[in-house]
């Protein structure tokens, strides 16, 4: 959601500051195979096709927190075709403060199957809503970044933001355009 967007309501529970959200998220989270990126093709339209792809996409999934996991989480694969979303964060129910996000993530999830072989996935949680509506936060400071959801093809001047991520054909032409 861009700095235009409706308020949101504040989220139950105290808020933290920045340092303290920070602390608590821990080292970033990888998810390997069968727990993240092993995905078939299920979008085929006979079996046949069907049998004739069960070749297995494999991807490598990173959640992060904040734009320093974010940083170490992408040196962490130099050479490798990096994508990733950023999202607001999530409540203890697991609902985000951006509407825009509830709504794109189960897209970009459909689509995840479409990743490259061997690409890396980070999902990030840019943090709480104060945190992003402050211009000078780190993500829009040093990633340029405008709103939220935004899906980028890290390395290349490729994104797409808020809207853009509610299109399924958008989503799976950035994962598989070369």
């Amino acid at each position: 959601m861009d700095d235009a967007g409706a308020e949101a309501a504040p989220l139950p529970g105290g808020e933290a500051s920045d340092s303290e959200y920070w602390e608590e998220a821990g080292p970033p989270r990888v998810q390997t195979g069968s727990e993240a990126g092993t995905r078939s093709d299920s979008c085929l339209s006979s079996p046949e096709q069907h049998a004739d792809k069960m070749s297995q996409t494999q991807y490598t999934e990173v959640k992060v927190r904040g734009y320093k996991e974010f940083i170490q989480a992408l040196a962490r694969f130099p050479e490798q075709l990096v994508f990733a979303l950023f999202c607001g964060s999530k409540n203890e129910t697991g609902a985000s403060w951006c509407p825009d996000c509830v709504k794109a993530e189960p897209i970009v999830q459909e689509n995840l199957q479409y990743l490259p072989e061997e690409s890396i996935f980070i999902y990030c949680d840019v943090g709480e809503r104060e945190y992003w509506k402050n211009p000078s936060n780190e993500f829009k400071q040093n990633l340029k970044l405008t709103g939220v959801p935004t899906l980028l093809k890290c390395g290349t001047p490729q994104k797409l933001v808020e809207e853009e991520c509610f299109k399924s054909a958008l989503v799976q032409m950035l994962f598989t355009d070369d």
